[in-house]
């Protein structure tokens, strides 16, 4: 009788096991620094928020990038890591607050409604390799 067949699955499916948090997750994608300001129409900086970019993949999956819009209205784009920058390509782009822990909305936003949502926000921007610097410039309230 042969007993080492089973404890050769075992070990297999511990191999398998060790491997699986690394794939779904290419982080392979070239990503281009992105930063910039976000400005309202009479020229002062939006202060506090969320900017967020979203691009669809060459595999066809929609790929997201944010940053947190300072006090100074700027802000600087993740994907994969901090500050990585988002994929080259077309963008469309919402702006919106975060919420607290009990659900309240943590900050005011100083910017229209419209911008919490992709399709009405009409905010649209390309990410070219290399440097991106972009100016969002906002409607006041």
């Amino acid at each position: 009788m042969n007993t080492t067949k089973p404890y050769g699955y075992l070990w297999l499916g511990i191999v398998l096991l060790g491997l699986a948090p690394m794939l779904g997750c290419d982080k392979s994608v070239a990503t281009h620094p992105v930063s910039g300001k976000v400005v309202l129409a009479n020229g002062s900086p939006a202060n506090g928020g969320i900017v967020k970019f979203r691009t669809t993949s060459e595999e066809g999956e929609m790929v997201k990038a944010s940053g947190k819009i300072q006090s100074d209205g700027s802000f600087q784009l993740s994907t994969f890591e901090d500050g990585d920058g988002a994929l080259e390509g077309d963008h469309e782009v919402i702006l919106f607050s975060p919420a607290s822990g009990d659900g309240n909305v943590s900050v005011a936003p100083n910017f229209a409604s419209k911008y919490r949502n992709y399709e009405t926000s009409g905010l649209k921007f390309a990410i070219a390799p290399g440097e991106n610097d972009i100016v969002i410039q906002l409607e006041a309230r």
